[in-house]
C-alpha cells in the first residue's frame, strides 16, 4: 500500500504546471513576507520616519503605552501621538496605535463596539495595547496566500481521477488485483498528502521570516485595535488570531482537496476538472455580497479569513466555542462525502 502511495505522489508532483504554480508562488509568498511590514510615520514634531528607523520609532512610542488600554490612555494616546499637520497626507501616516485608537475612540462615527474603552469593558472585553501592527499586516495577506495554495492544490490533485480516463488508463486500473480498492485509497491519501505539503510549505516560507525578524513579539496585543478587527465582541489577542487563521487555512485546504476529488473522478478531462474545482473554490467570494457570510465562511476560502472569528459563536451542551466548530463539521462531512462518491464512482466507471 505505501508503494501504492508513494507511486501516486510521484505522479501528482510529475505533473509541470505544479511545479511551476507552486515555485512561483513560493517566490511570491517570500517576497511579500520578506518586504512585509515596512514602515512610513509621520511623528506628531513632523518627524517622516522611514524603514528600520520607523520601525524603531513605532516599537518605541508603542512600548509607552503597553498594558490594559483605559479611557485616560486612550486620550493620551489621542493627544501626543497625533501626527503633525505640517506634513502633506500625515494623517495617513501616523503611529499606528494612534491610527487604530483614534479610528475606534476619536473619530465622530463609531469605529467599534462603542465610543469608549468602557463600552468595551461593559461588554467583557479587555484591550491589551502592544506591536500589533505587524501582526495585523500578516493577517491583511495570508488569506491571499491561502487563496493561492488553494489553487494550486486544485492543480495539482484535480487530475487524480479524471487524467486516468484522458489517458484510458482507467480499464488497466479497474482490471488490476488492487484497482478498485488499494489504488483508490491511494490516490486519496496522496492527494491530501500533496495538498497538505504544500499548505505547510507556503506557511513556512510565511512564518519563518516573521518570526526570525522579531519573534513573537506584539502576540499578546488586542486585535480589536485594528480597522479590520474593531468590532470582534470578545477579548482575543493577535497570537490567538493567527493560530486561528492558521487552523482555518488547514481546514480549507482539507475542504478544497475533497471538492476537487470529487470533481477529479465525475470529470473525463483534467482541464475540465481544473476549471471546475477554481470555479467552485472562489464562487462562493464573489457572491459573498448575496450570501449570509456564516455561509461563506463555512467555505474552503471563506474558512481562512479573519471574518469567521466575527461570527456568532456555537453552543456546545452549554459550551460557547468558536464557529470554527461548524467548519470542522462541514469539512469532516465532505470528506465522508468524497470518499463514498470517489470509491463508488471510480470503482464502477465503464470504460468506453
Amino acid at each position: 500500500m505505501k508503494e501504492i502511495i508513494k507511486y501516486e505522489f510521484q505522479k501528482i508532483w510529475s505533473r509541470k504546471i505544479v511545479w511551476t504554480g507552486l515555485l512561483l508562488l513560493l517566490l511570491v509568498n517570500l517576497a511579500i513576507a520578506v518586504l512585509n511590514g515596512s514602515y512610513h510615520v509621520v511623528t506628531s514634531d513632523g518627524r517622516e520616519l522611514f524603514g528600520s528607523e520607523a520601525e524603531e520609532y513605532v516599537k518605541e512610542r508603542t512600548g509607552k503605552y503597553t498594558g490594559l488600554l483605559n479611557d485616560d490612555k486612550a486620550a493620551r494616546i489621542i493627544k501626543e501621538e497625533k501626527p503633525s499637520e505640517s506634513v502633506e497626507y500625515g494623517e495617513y501616516y501616523g503611529l499606528p496605535l494612534y491610527n487604530y485608537v483614534q479610528y475606534i475612540f476619536g473619530s465622530e462615527e463609531e469605529g467599534g463596539l462603542g465610543k469608549t474603552v468602557d463600552d468595551y469593558t461593559r461588554k467583557g472585553i479587555t484591550l491589551e495595547v502592544g506591536h500589533s501592527q505587524r501582526w495585523i499586516s500578516l493577517f491583511s495577506y495570508l488569506p491571499m496566500m491561502i487563496l493561492g495554495i488553494g489553487t494550486v492544490a486544485a492543480i495539482g490533485v484535480s487530475g487524480v481521477f479524471s487524467e486516468e480516463y484522458t489517458r484510458r488508463m482507467d480499464a488497466l486500473l479497474l482490471t488490476s488485483k488492487n484497482g478498485k480498492r488499494k489504488c483508490i485509497y491511494a490516490k486519496i491519501i496522496a492527494s491530501f498528502l500533496f495538498a497538505l505539503v504544500c499548505y505547510g510549505a507556503m506557511l513556512l516560507v510565511n512564518i519563518v521570516p516573521f518570526l526570525l525578524k522579531d519573534g513573537i513579539y506584539g502576540w499578546d496585543a488586542a486585535v480589536q485595535l485594528s480597522y479590520e478587527m474593531c468590532r470582534l465582541p470578545y477579548t482575543f489577542n493577535c497570537g490567538q488570531t493567527a493560530l486561528c487563521m492558521i487552523a482555518g487555512g488547514l481546514l480549507g485546504t482539507v475542504m478544497i482537496t475533497s471538492v476537487t476529488l470529487i470533481v477529479s473522478v465525475l470529470c473525463k478531462s483534467s482541464f475540465a476538472a481544473i476549471i471546475i474545482s477554481f470555479t467552485l473554490y472562489v464562487l462562493p467570494m464573489l457572491m459573498q455580497q448575496l450570501l449570509p457570510m456564516n455561509v461563506v465562511c463555512m467555505t474552503p476560502l471563506g474558512a481562512s479569513t479573519l471574518e469567521v472569528l466575527q461570527q456568532p459563536f456555537v453552543s456546545l451542551g452549554g459550551l460557547k466555542v468558536l464557529f470554527y466548530l461548524k467548519i470542522i463539521v462541514a469539512a469532516a462531512v465532505l470528506v465522508v462525502i468524497m470518499w463514498f462518491v470517489t470509491r463508488r464512482v471510480f470503482s464502477r466507471h465503464q470504460v468506453q
